[in-house]
């Protein structure tokens, strides 16, 4: 009995346990308040994710759903609720949150691969909804994690500049952080050379330069490194990232002190690849 409960729980793990429901939605907005067609719904989504705030983007996630309803083949509505989730994974650090959010993601990603695998959009969320999923996970993760890099390559081929390098920065990121053969596919020197790309593309995300930072001082170059997380350290905030700034800047400020052999403040985290 005790080896199929053990069973039974390493399938759940590896399945993202189907029957938990998912964490209850703070949205402050009811479909049936919404524009009853799909161009309004669109419209509305978008003005709501501009405001990078969690409810703000979960209303956003109500009209995705909505315009779903309406029309389930559209890639511009699915690939947009897949960004949405990726941003909410990404935003709660509890699993609980992460994996419900991440999972609906890889949902709406799939789909709108399905609907057309030739845009930037569906494959770069989906490896984000992914890798952010595979954080969850006791169970299975690091088998994940070369599905994560196919769709980042992917992306990469149709677009590497989207959203200031993402794709080359979900990429490097993989590579850096992930645990070498034969664990995974971790390969720091491949990390540092997408990342590098990343940052010459799109220097003025300071993302670029945290997980850039992160692949050097992994490959044990840590005046570069420094030089990195000091360009974050002084970043500026803008629209796209101003939410996430001040946990960026924490992040580099914990890297340089760990470089330095400081104490870390007990609150520092580790930025996810994703």
């Amino acid at each position: 009995m005790a080896d199929k409960i053990r069973l039974l729980i390493a399938l759940c793990l590896l399945s993202g346990c189907p029957g938990i429901p998912a964490p209850r939605s703070t949205a402050t907005v009811r479909a049936g308040d919404l524009p009853g067609d799909v161009e309004g719904l669109k419209k509305y989504a978008d003005e709501q994710f501009m405001k990078q705030e969690a409810i703000a983007i979960e209303n956003s996630l109500v009209a995705l759903d909505k315009a779903i309803g309406l029309d389930g083949r559209s890639e511009e509505i699915l690939w947009r609720a897949a960004r949405a989730t990726a941003w909410l994974a990404d935003e709660y650090r509890d699993k609980s949150h992460r994996a419900g959010f991440a999972r609906r993601g890889i949902e709406y990603a799939k789909r709108a691969i399905d609907v057309t695998d030739t845009r930037v959009e569906g494959h770069y969320y989906y490896g984000i909804n992914l890798g952010l999923y595979a954080t969850t996970k006791t169970i299975g993760a690091h088998g994940d994690v070369p599905v994560v890099a196919k769709e980042a390559e992917k992306a990469m081929k149709i677009d590497e500049k989207y959203e200031h390098a993402g794709p080359l920065r979900l990429l490097g990121s993989v590579y850096a952080k992930a645990p070498p053969w034969p664990v995974s596919i971790g390969d720091t020197d491949e990390g540092v050379k997408y990342l590098k790309r990343a940052v010459e593309l799109s220097p003025e995300d300071p993302q670029n330069h945290l997980l850039y930072g992160d692949a050097l001082a992994a490959d044990k170059r840590p005046k570069e490194a420094t030089r990195e997380y000091q360009i974050v350290l002084a970043a500026q905030p803008m629209p796209e990232w101003a939410h996430r700034l001040e946990r960026w800047k924490q992040e580099a400020d914990a890297a340089i002190k760990k470089l330095e052999h400081k104490p870390i403040d007990s609150g520092a985290g580790a930025t996810t690849p994703f």
